[in-house]
């Protein structure tokens, strides 16, 4: 596993906790990622109108919203995305059951590990 795979890329994380929005944008800041964080849907969906971004990580529940029609959307323009969230993989509709899924709390590797998977199935 190679945390080489963010280096310069634009990656999006939507995130609605605070801190853990804080501890995974420094992560991916500090593995050389550029972070667009967002803590809402509406944002992140605005950030997608404004550019492409190259990966993306997101959290399933948003203020009590779920972020699987934004995980169609950039599967849609087929950007690498990954879940990251504390219900599990078990949770997710069957539609979006082949997204990787990293369970909080979850660190650096893991994020590299489940965006090269996601990686690699949208190359495919």
């Amino acid at each position: 596993m190679s945390e080489a795979i963010f280096n310069q890329r634009r990656v999006l994380v939507l995130e609605d906790e605070p801190i853990i929005a804080m501890l995974v944008e420094q992560m991916l800041e500090d593995a050389g990622a550029l972070v667009d964080g967002h803590a809402t849907l509406a944002s992140a969906e605005a950030a997608i109108d404004r550019f492409r971004p190259d990966l993306a990580v997101l959290d399933v529940n948003i203020h009590n919203e779920t972020s699987y029609a934004l995980a169609a959307r950039l599967a849609d323009l087929r950007v690498p995305v990954i879940f990251a969230t504390g219900y599990g993989i078990g949770a997710h509709p069957e539609a979006f059951a082949q997204i990787p899924t990293v369970s909080k709390p979850y660190d650096i590797s893991e994020i590299a590990a489940a965006l090269e998977q996601a990686i690699s199935a949208n190359s495919a």
